[in-house]
């Protein structure tokens, strides 16, 4: 007797296709409730990619600097507004042309001088120009301004063609390079990565991103650390290298033909970049300092984890930020930068 019709077992050729509906919305539904608690608890800082993604978004894409900040920009980016001014910096407004009554300072760098999760105020060239304006307050009779040229993820080349295309023409007294190590990236790395639909659209969700950093510290507790960046660029022959070699040069080149300073500031001295940037500095006759937080008696007990700004993947705090701000300024004032022009840094030597 055959059993009703109820009880049969559904042929194999049906339940294929119902198990894979079944897993598809048991995966949807799990993404979907992964995706609201990453973006009400923020875990592990994971609004990080996310907020970079739609950032890059605003970029205006160029050649030959591959990208720049979109003049006029105002918006929340890493729980923080951010506004882009018209001549497309993160400063307040200024003409595109020397200005007699202000020592203008230029702080050049990627995401860190940009200022990465933190608000305008609070970025490094804000709270140097503050720290300025209170101990030195005028030099030459003039207002001290520092502008802020930084550029999300930007590396030494295209921190140079800025100058070239718009730094110059702002007619600076002294110009400030703050490099951290992954500057040696190619100039597009960034978008080369997203040329890939499916990194486009991971980097946009704040699930995909959280089991991507999930999985990249399983294979760090694994494996060992991985490099995030290709660290044997740093020799002598390697194409990258060369680059930020002959950008740096090339800086050193432009600010010298104005008279005016060019200090290069490494956030670094531990890795293999250190050697190779003091020896082109030295080589090429452009001052250099360090920024190092960690290794200074004032702030050695604190735990630099703390300083770390809401979704910004490592990048400082405000209180992180204003460490830089101080090491500049001393910096600059044990080498007698401040007020000086190539010229008289000559004479001195």
């Amino acid at each position: 007797m055959s059993l009703p019709s109820s009880n049969r077992r559904m042929p194999l050729s049906r339940r294929i296709p119902f198990y894979a509906i079944v897993l598809g919305i048991q995966v949807v539904v799990t993404l979907a409730l992964l995706e609201v608690g990453a973006r009400i608890f923020d875990p592990i800082g994971i609004s990080y990619y996310p907020n970079t993604a739609a950032f890059m978004d605003t970029m205006i894409l160029e050649e030959p600097i591959g990208y720049r900040n979109r003049p006029g920009l105002e918006g929340n980016f890493y729980f923080h507004p951010v506004t882009i001014n018209s001549i497309g910096l993160r400063h307040r407004e200024l003409e595109l042309a020397p200005d007699p009554s202000k020592y203008r300072i230029l702080l050049v760098g990627d995401s860190v001088v940009f200022g990465v999760g933190v608000a305008d105020e609070d970025t490094i060239a804000r709270q140097l120009e503050d720290r300025l304006r209170e101990n030195e307050g005028e030099i030459d009779g003039r207002a001290i301004e520092v502008v802020n040229m930084g550029v999300i993820s930007y590396n030494t080349e295209q921190e140079m063609i800025q100058y070239r295309q718009l730094g110059q023409q702002l007619g600076p007294d002294l110009v400030l390079l703050v490099f951290s190590e992954n500057d040696i990236e190619p100039k597009m790395w960034i978008f080369k990565k997203r040329s890939n639909s499916l990194v486009t659209l991971g980097q946009r969700s704040y699930a995909i991103s959280l089991l991507f950093a999930l999985w990249r510290n399983l294979k760090d507790l694994v494996w060992g650390q991985q490099p995030r960046i290709r660290e044997s660029a740093y020799q002598e022959g390697d194409p990258q290298w060369e680059s930020i070699a002959s950008s740096m040069r090339e800086l050193n080149r432009m600010t010298g033909e104005a008279n005016v300073p060019f200090v290069l500031f490494p956030r670094n001295n531990t890795s293999d970049s250190w050697p190779l940037l003091v020896e082109l500095a030295e080589r090429e006759g452009f001052p250099h300092g360090l920024l190092l937080p960690a290794r200074d008696p004032r702030w050695r007990h604190i735990d630099f984890k703390k300083l770390h700004s809401r979704g910004g993947a490592g990048h400082l705090n405000r209180e992180g930020l204003s460490m830089y701000a101080t090491l500049i300024h001393e910096e600059l004032r044990s080498m007698n930068m401040l007020g000086a022009t190539r010229e008289t840094l000559e004479a001195q030597r």
